[in-house]
């Protein structure tokens, strides 16, 4: 297995494992929405309810209750543009991902359909330009080519 071989393969997997764990970034972070709402929201609405359901209500209680679920509701807005910003980087993400394997199967489609005579001669002028540079660098030995053009 080439170096090349093995690149393309790592690059393979880094894409299968991105594709899979997208949906279960998502889910998480749901999830950690969910349960942070319900704990917040749940707590400062239970406490406005126990303060209106004594029957006499503490003032003082119930609008530190009613602050309380203010700061509630502006910490679910917050968590809400963290979710967002996640689940855009997972779509851009995705996006690459898609565009990637756009170009890895065009690029697999040229590979198939590939002259293999043409690229097989192609390959051969180009083995005989390099044994022939070889040759005149050989051949110059410690001298530089300037030197050889003066002298």
């Amino acid at each position: 297995m080439t170096p090349d071989m093995v690149a393309e393969l790592l690059r393979q997997l880094m894409k299968e494992a991105m594709i899979l764990a997208a949906p279960i970034l998502i889910a998480a972070a749901v999830l950690s929405f969910v349960l942070s709402l319900l704990q917040t929201l749940f707590g400062a609405l239970n406490s406005l309810i126990a303060d209106y359901s004594s029957g006499t209500v503490d003032t003082t209680k119930a609008v530190s209750d009613t602050a309380a679920l203010g700061t509630a509701l502006n910490y679910v807005s917050q968590q809400r543009v963290i979710i967002d910003n996640s689940i855009n980087q997972i779509s851009a993400s995705s996006q690459a991902v898609s565009s990637e394997q756009t170009q890895l199967t065009s690029a697999q489609t040229n590979l198939m359909q590939a002259d293999v005579a043409q690229i097989s001669t192609h390959l051969s002028l180009a083995e005989t330009q390099q044994t022939a540079l070889e040759d005149i660098i050989s051949q110059l030995g410690s001298n530089s080519l300037f030197q050889k053009l003066q002298g």
